[in-house]
């Protein structure tokens, strides 16, 4: 979704029934206060089959991970090579003694998200002499009470121009499978800082 001074002027192609039910409403109760929004619009469009959810088409590969006990429990991949203990952080009033959900995300998000810079950057044929980026998933509370993420990604991109590494970093937002499932879902901040 797209949005202008708190008015949604737009809307991504991949978007599920329910985030369109929720739009209509939406748009309903804030028609009088943003002109720019028309509930007639959105419905026509989705009654036209405009608003399509990304499918998988072909499988390359599926993680199983096996999760016993929530934030305070255990974490087993279906090969072993994930095993961890899951606690809730001392910020939440855990005891901070193993992972949780958010170090696990910022973690894959950032992995994922280096890996379709490596795509970006094969396909425009630019060497690096290095890429780095410190991750940091915040948990946190939106206006209504609600639990909600966001991402900020400190991207360091040794060996060439700012602008290039920027360039690069907005390409693969386009790529990369995380960046698109939360794609004005969230709040995600990528930042060249090098």
């Amino acid at each position: 979704m797209i949005w202008s001074d708190n008015c949604l002027i737009g809307v991504e192609t991949s978007i599920t029934e329910k985030v369109i039910a929720g739009l209509i409403k939406f748009a309903l109760n804030a028609k009088a206060t943003c002109g720019k929004i028309e509930a007639k619009k959105i419905l026509i469009h989705y009654k036209k089959g405009s608003f399509k959810m990304m499918k998988i088409e072909k499988k390359l590969y599926t993680a199983t991970v096996n999760v016993q006990g929530g934030r305070d429990g255990k974490a087993v991949s279906d090969d072993n090579n994930l095993n961890v203990d899951l606690r809730y952080p001392k910020e939440l009033g855990g005891d901070g003694a193993g992972t949780n959900p958010e170090q696990l995300f910022a973690a894959g998000f950032a992995a994922c998200f280096q890996g379709a810079m490596g795509t970006v950057l094969r396909k425009k044929n630019i060497k690096t002499d290095g890429i780095n980026i410190d991750s940091q998933v915040t948990l946190g509370k939106d206006a209504n009470d609600g639990y909600v993420l966001a991402i900020t990604m400190d991207i360091t991109v040794k060996g060439v121009e700012t602008s290039v590494a920027e360039e690069v970093v907005a390409e693969a937002h386009k790529v990369c499978p995380y960046a698109k499932a939360t794609q004005g879902n969230i709040e995600v901040i990528s930042n060249v800082v090098g």
